[in-house]
């Protein structure tokens, strides 16, 4: 190319000094994160039936029928009672054991829920633009500039 005007990179507009400007693109490698179920728990209460067995002490009355000779004399007032027919109640008591039953709590289930923060790579590949100067060496001359 023997033009003297610098060539215009595609949708670059053309510098008043002529330079040329080029951008240089890379992508970064951005990580984030979402929450999401990565499974449950699950509390179950089961009603289970079993005999239970207790001890209880009971009281009863006995009864014991004695007979005891008397000697002496009877008085008036018990003899006004004499050869008349009479039934007398003596009520004999006895404990039951009766079954009742009564709540109380025995226990407490607690189930706790606790964060734990915990540091993961990630990777992925990247693009990245590298630019590559042909003709010019370090100090930015043209290498294969024809000689005057």
């Amino acid at each position: 190319m023997a033009n003297d005007q610098p060539v215009r990179h595609q949708n670059q507009p053309m510098a008043q000094t002529g330079d040329i400007n080029v951008p240089v693109y890379e992508e970064e490698l951005v990580a984030g994160k979402r929450q999401e179920q990565v499974g449950d728990v699950r509390l179950h209460k089961d009603v289970v039936t079993e005999q239970e067995t207790v001890p209880v002490t009971l009281r009863r009355e006995e009864v014991t029928v004695e007979r005891v000779p008397v000697s002496g004399r009877t008085s008036q007032a018990d003899l006004k009672n004499a050869f008349q027919n009479e039934d007398i109640d003596v009520p004999v008591m006895s404990e039951e054991a009766i079954v009742g039953k009564q709540v109380h709590e025995t226990e407490e289930v607690r189930l706790h829920k606790q964060s734990v923060t915990e540091q993961q790579q990630v990777s992925d590949t990247v693009h990245k633009e590298r630019v590559i100067v042909d003709g010019a060496d370090n100090t930015g001359r043209p290498q294969n500039q024809k000689q005057r």
